[in-house]
C-alpha cells in the first residue's frame, strides 16, 4: 500500500544480482483497484504462477485476507476458486496460457459481498524474465515482485486507508494553505465591512 519499492525490471538495486534468477515468461501488470481515489500497483510475476497464485500475491500486496471467493473475467471466460481451495480451478489454469499479451486486460473480484473489484492491464510481456526468490502468500510461495505504487488501498474491514504516499500528503498541505488563505481574505472582508459601518454612523452624527 501507499508507495512501494521493490527491484526494477533488469535487477537494479544491491545484491538484486544474487537474489534474481531465472523465471521463464514474466508479465508487468498494473492492477487498479476500482476503490475511491482508484489506487493502483504495477507487479511483475512469473507466467507460471496459477490465476490462484496471482489472486494471492496481489491481496498480500493489499494487506487483505483470502477468506472469500474470487472470480476472473478474460472476456467471456469466468474462472472463480478460492485462495485457500486447494482444489479451485484458478489452480489448475497458469497466467501464462490464458493468451495474454501487451495491453491485454482482464478484470478480478474478489469477496462477493463487498464486491472488490481490480482492473488488471498487461504493461509487457517478457519470454525470459528474472524475479526475485518466491515470497510466501496465502501459504503458496509465489514468483510476485511489487515495481511501483500509488494511493491508499482502503482497508478490507473498515477504518481508515492503509498507507499514504508524498502525492497525497502534498495535496493535503496545499488544500490547508488554501484554507489559511480563504480564512485571511475572510478576516480582510470582515474588516473592510467593519470600517464602512463606522464611517455610516459618523457622516449620521454630523447630520
Amino acid at each position: 500500500p501507499g508507495k512501494t519499492g521493490g527491484a526494477m525490471a533488469g535487477g537494479e538495486g544491491p545484491g538484486a544480482a544474487k537474489r534474481a534468477k531465472a523465471a521463464g515468461q514474466v508479465l508487468t501488470l498494473k492492477v487498479m483497484y476500482m476503490m475511491q481515489g482508484k489506487p493502483w500497483h504495477r507487479l511483475r510475476i512469473a507466467g507460471e504462477e496459477s490465476l490462484n497464485n496471482l489472486v494471492a500475491g496481489i491481496l498480500d500486496v493489499m494487506g487483505y485476507d483470502d477468506m472469500h471467493l474470487y472470480m476472473l473475467s478474460f472476456g467471456p471466460k469466468e474462472i472463480t476458486g478460492a485462495v485457500f481451495d486447494k482444489d479451485s480451478e484458478g489452480r489448475k489454469k497458469k497466467l501464462g496460457d490464458m493468451g495474454l499479451e501487451k495491453d491485454s486486460m482482464f478484470r478480478i473480484v474478489y469477496d462477493f459481498g463487498d464486491n472488490n473489484e481490480m482492473l488488471v492491464t498487461v504493461e509487457d510481456v517478457e519470454e525470459e524474465g528474472v524475479l526475485p526468490p518466491p515470497k510466501v502468500c496465502s501459504d503458496y510461495e509465489v514468483r510476485i515482485e511489487v515495481l511501483q505504487g500509488h494511493g491508499k488501498i482502503w482497508p478490507q474491514y473498515g477504518g481508515d486507508p492503509l498507507g499514504e504516499n508524498e502525492d497525497d500528503e502534498e495535496d493535503e498541505d496545499e488544500a490547508s494553505e488554501e484554507d489559511e488563505d480563504d480564512d485571511f481574505d475572510d478576516q480582510e472582508d470582515t474588516d473592510e465591512d467593519e470600517e464602512g459601518w463606522e464611517d455610516s454612523a459618523d457622516d449620521e452624527d454630523e447630520d
